[in-house]
């Protein structure tokens, strides 16, 4: 259990950095231009943004997934053990802003790391920040604690909610199980074929012979 819920607070702190050092790093890129003399990030091709939010995105899709099958497989109906698993994986607001942050830092210099690699040009590791240690760090900073909290609040808010989207979850599966698959072209032609042959029978078995036919003087 405690594996799980470690698991699970360090997948939302890396995906939630992660966003948040993309939303800093369009913003560095746009303040630089009006507060900074030189912006390092002005003439540099960025594909880390693109990169970093396609992996988000794969991240997501997988939690998503497994978090279904969890919610099919789960055994334990108790609503204040699930809760109490939850908050445990998310621990405290502030710390988890904070980590947040940390992370929304590191990948923000892993991402300008990443176009002076393909362009070959670094000047210096301002350059990382965008042409100021200050503005980079405090964009980023900024930006992850935003992005921790909000996700903080989300997460609980879904935790509290967690039994009628299990239930909605649940049940649309169990409808998708239990429709009918369709049967396969030979099967229809065979089961049309029989219901053709059992109708010509019965109307055959149901004639009943007229009266005869009077005869004229």
């Amino acid at each position: 259990m405690r594996s799980t819920q470690l698991a699970l607070r360090l997948c939302l702190i890396a995906v939630t950095g992660a966003l948040a050092a993309a939303v800093a790093h369009v913003a560095i890129d746009v303040a630089g231009d009006y507060v900074l003399a030189r912006d390092a990030y002005d003439g540099i091709a960025h594909h880390s943004r693109a990169l970093l939010l396609a992996a988000v995105g794969v991240a997501i899709l997988i939690a998503a997934i497994r978090t279904i099958f969890d919610i099919l497989d789960r055994r334990c109906d108790s609503k204040p053990s699930v809760l109490a698993a939850v908050r445990d994986a998310l621990g405290d607001p502030a710390r988890f802003a904070a980590a947040t942050a940390g992370v929304a830092i590191v990948a923000l210099v892993a991402m300008e790391s990443f176009d002076c690699l393909l362009t070959g040009r670094i000047d210096g590791v301002t350059d990382l920040f965008g042409g100021s240690v200050l503005l980079g760090t405090g964009a980023a900073g900024l930006s992850g604690t935003l992005f921790g909290l909000l996700a903080h609040r989300v997460a609980r808010a879904i935790a509290d909610r967690e039994l009628p989207i299990s239930a909605f979850i649940v049940a649309a599966f169990s409808r998708l199980s239990l429709r009918p698959a369709p049967l396969p072209l030979a099967q229809n032609r065979a089961r049309a074929t029989r219901s053709v042959g059992r109708a010509l029978l019965l109307s055959r078995r149901a004639c009943k012979r007229g009266p005869p036919v009077p005869i004229s003087g």
